[in-house]
């Protein structure tokens, strides 16, 4: 992977950070830990499956990372990857393992933590030596993503609940 390649990545990836931090900014404590509906998450929750998915996430790229295929596996875009992922007109239904427990009772304590699992991941991508585009796995809907596509991904991701929260708010309104 080349630097500019490092860099593109560790700005999606910050730019989507940024973007959620700043539509939760204002948001009160009550409102944090709202639940609108009984089947919905709070803002609390969001952030709590957005670390919980990060970090599994970070975890199979590591463990793919010890066997790297001979070949490039054929994958999408990260363009795509963002595009598809931040889509909300389809809604996805999470995997039981990475719903939220409601771990957050303090927005600050949330914020922390995503930082430092967002820190732990740019962390992880200025100093690997994995060749990420030889590390390929499935998503459950968008099909085989290679490393650098999962970390497109995590930034699509994030976008996707960043626009799920600032809906809540202007429902809130």
């Amino acid at each position: 992977m080349t630097q500019e390649e490092r860099n593109e990545l560790i700005a999606l990836l910050q730019k989507s950070e940024a973007d959620l931090l700043a539509a939760i900014k204002d948001v009160s404590e009550d409102f944090f830990t709202y639940k609108p509906y009984e089947d919905t998450w709070s803002i609390a929750e969001i952030i709590e499956h957005l670390i919980i998915a990060d970090t599994g996430l970070l975890i199979s790229i590591k463990k793919k990372g010890e066997k790297i295929r001979d070949t490039v596996p054929e994958t999408s875009s990260n363009d795509w990857i963002i595009k598809a992922t931040s889509n909300r007109k389809r809604l996805v239904t999470a995997p039981h393992f990475l719903l939220p427990k409601g771990i957050f009772t303090s927005k600050e304590v949330a914020i922390q933590a995503f930082r430092k699992n967002r820190a732990t991941i740019e962390e992880f991508l200025n100093t690997t030596d994995f060749p990420l585009e030889k590390i390929a796995f499935k998503h459950f809907a968008l099909g085989l993503l290679n490393g650098k596509n999962w970390m497109a991904f995590m930034a699509g991701h994030c976008i996707r609940h960043t626009t799920q929260i600032e809906e809540m708010k202007k429902n809130n309104t």
